[in-house]
């Protein structure tokens, strides 16, 4: 239109004659669209096992894309192909999200032959918006005798008809000749194993509750699974073979929810656990549970057996399977690492200790807090040194009650000021005899790492339960001049003694053992003479590669 052409325009209030200035403009174009439909076969879901029996089964969605439609569609049947065996197919249906297009007499009583099309003919007109795509989704029950493979598919011969809403015409569909996934009818299955993240080989008190023993791993394949039952096994390693007594209750949980406990009776070493609150294991997904144990009290009277390795491993488990409804029953492997029981136990930790300035004597601190479950026992130390420049001399283990490590351990474990050791041996026999004995306080190597061996001397130094000692390893120093060097490690006991199956130790003349403590299981264990030792395996903050500290000048 040309506004500067139009004439009599006039205020209605002034009754002014009003001219018009703008040029000449288009308004929008109107373009003329036939209708128009194209249907495809969606590539989700993927190829994958179904199981016999199950219903309502997705097999495949149907696209139709009327977003090039210059009007609404209407649809009354859509043809479809299937290829695999009809008879284990049945009441197949297609949906519009929730709704079923096709029911009672609409649904097909009998499939046509594979490869041949179905037609759905739908219960109401199907009405597709133009500008969008409708997905219909193709479900069908799976006969619970059905094999082998099954794949919905559109195919260009199948002649798909519509029409315009608005414009009553026949719409010729566009059809893409493409398939759905490929269904295999397979059984529901279940593994269970224990999985990575269940814990390594730990140390616990006797008494102690809800220790985390074991994390397991359980996976459906094929069909989601509801687990009802877990069964465990237990391996209590001790002089007396397998042992319930050293548990009181075995406890399963869902994250922080408890779904199921388990008891072990006498000499069984079985115990199976009926979940109070089943759980739902997704199709070919990973859930884990894990497995808590209350451990029965160590001590005069008590069931626990001091040193026991505690192993609950799963067993078997049953579920039913969440689309067949069939009962499904598995092994299981095992491989938790377990729980060593005590009636308490030491936890180490490095103490800081400036890098710089080794003049001053100090080579390591380190500290040892008693669980507080009881008194911890300790009578062997044993430290690797080796230095650059500088020379030791009177080196001495000192333990003391405070952090500020001002304040000497007064109780009887060597000299009065809280040494440690009286003395070093002279001779590198002695130092030998001493390692594998403990025959001496103390002894010194000649090697270029040297090794010395500290014992207390007429009691084991106790740390009361929930209580900390502090231990400073330190000698007069000569060299230490600029870049002299010395380099200290507490070793740690790499494995368990095998001198016993319960894994105490015994007495104290014992070989190779580095760093020995007792739990005090009955009483407070001495010298000599208790069968109430053992080693520095494992135990909380003390690494297997051992606790260093590195100071130069």
């Amino acid at each position: 239109t040309v506004p500067t052409s139009w004439s009599g325009i006039t205020g209605q209030t002034s009754g002014n004659t009003i001219t018009l200035t703008q040029g000449t403009f288009d308004m929008n174009t109107m373009t003329i669209k036939a209708a128009a439909l194209t249907a495809t076969m969606s590539t989700q879901p993927s190829s994958q096992n179904i199981v016999a029996g199950s219903q309502n089964v997705l097999f495949g969605n149907m696209q139709l894309d009327a977003t090039l439609s210059g009007e609404d569609v209407r649809m009354s049947t859509i043809p479809a192909t299937q290829t695999g065996t009809i008879g284990n197919l049945s009441s197949c249906q297609l949906y519009n999200g929730a709704t079923a297009l096709n029911t009672g007499s609409n649904v097909p009583s009998a499939l046509s032959a594979t490869g041949v099309h179905t037609t759905f003919t739908f219960d109401n007109v199907l009405v597709i918006p133009k500008g969008t795509v409708t997905t219909l989704a193709i479900k069908c029950n799976v006969s619970a005798s059905g094999t082998g493979t099954h794949v919905w598919s559109i195919d260009a011969s199948d002649a798909m008809t519509a029409t315009g809403v608005t414009s009553g015409v026949s719409v010729a569909v566009s059809e893409t000749a493409s398939s759905a996934g490929t269904m295999t009818i397979a059984s529901g299955s279940l593994t269970v194993t224990v999985d990575s993240s269940s814990p390594s080989y730990v140390i616990a008190a006797g008494g102690a509750t809800a220790v985390t023993a074991g994390v397991v791993k359980f996976r459906a394949a094929n069909e989601a699974i509801t687990l009802t039952k877990l069964g465990l096994t237990l391996t209590a390693t001790s002089g007396s073979g397998n042992k319930s007594s050293d548990l009181t209750q075995v406890t399963i949980y869902d994250g922080t929810t408890p779904v199921g406990t388990a008891t072990f009776t006498g000499t069984n070493t079985s115990a199976t656990s009926t979940l109070t609150t089943p759980v739902t294991l997704t199709k070919d997904t990973d859930k884990t549970l894990i497995i808590k144990a209350d451990f029965a009290d160590i001590g005069t009277g008590q069931a626990g057996t001091p040193g026991d390795l505690v192993k609950i491993d799963p067993l078997n488990a049953e579920g039913s399977g969440a689309s067949s409804g069939t009962t499904i029953k598995t092994g299981a492997t095992a491989g938790v690492a377990g729980v060593r029981i005590f009636n308490t136990f030491p936890t180490l930790g490095q103490d800081s200790l400036s890098g710089t300035g080794v003049a001053d004597g100090k080579l390591l601190r380190f500290k040892v807090t008693a669980n507080s479950a009881g008194p911890v026992g300790l009578i062997k130390f044993v430290f690797n040194v080796s230095t650059t420049t500088l020379s030791l001399s009177s080196i001495g283990l000192y333990a003391y009650t405070d952090a500020a490590y001002s304040t000497s351990v007064s109780d009887s474990i060597g000299d009065g000021s809280g040494q440690v050791n009286t003395s070093l041996a002279t001779s590198t026999s002695a130092c030998s005899s001493l390692y594998d004995t403990l025959a001496l306080s103390s002894c010194r190597s000649t090697a270029s790492v040297q090794t010395y061996v500290f014992r207390t001397v007429t009691n084991a130094l106790q740390v009361p339960a929930g209580q900390t000692r502090y231990f400073e390893l330190r000698s007069s120093v000569t060299g230490a001049t600029t870049g002299a060097s010395a380099v200290v490690t507490l070793l740690a006991d790499t494995s368990m003694s095998t001198s016993t199956a319960t894994g105490l130790l015994g007495a104290v003349s014992v070989t190779t053992e580095k760093f020995v403590w007792s739990p005090n299981s009955t009483t407070t264990a001495n010298m000599t003479s208790d069968n109430d030792w053992t080693n520095g395996f494992n135990i909380v903050g003390f690494p297997a590669s051992g606790i260093t500290q590195a100071r130069s000048n």
